[in-house]
């Protein structure tokens, strides 16, 4: 069982796009010890679904509704313009 950490990395993640991908049920997971662990197992199965690749960039919405993306470019311009 891998740890949240170990799989972000692996996947090219932060750590907390990989719990928010647990939270929405994309990505199977157990809990131990109050912990989130995935395994070798679910995580070859969240690579081939296609609904990204080890080291993609998945479409999370963040708070707000705004992909992370789009608020990441939102920041810089509103940066760069002041």
């Amino acid at each position: 069982m891998l740890p949240v950490h170990e799989v972000a990395r692996r996947l090219g993640f932060c750590d907390v796009t990989v719990y928010r991908l647990c939270a929405r049920q994309d990505l199977a997971h157990s809990r131990v010890a109050n912990r989130i662990r995935i395994s070798e197992e679910d995580l070859g199965r969240f690579i081939e679904s296609g609904n990204v690749k080890a080291g993609d960039r998945p479409q999370v919405a963040a708070p707000g509704g705004h992909d992370e993306r789009e608020s990441g470019q939102e920041t810089r311009e509103t940066s760069e313009a002041v």
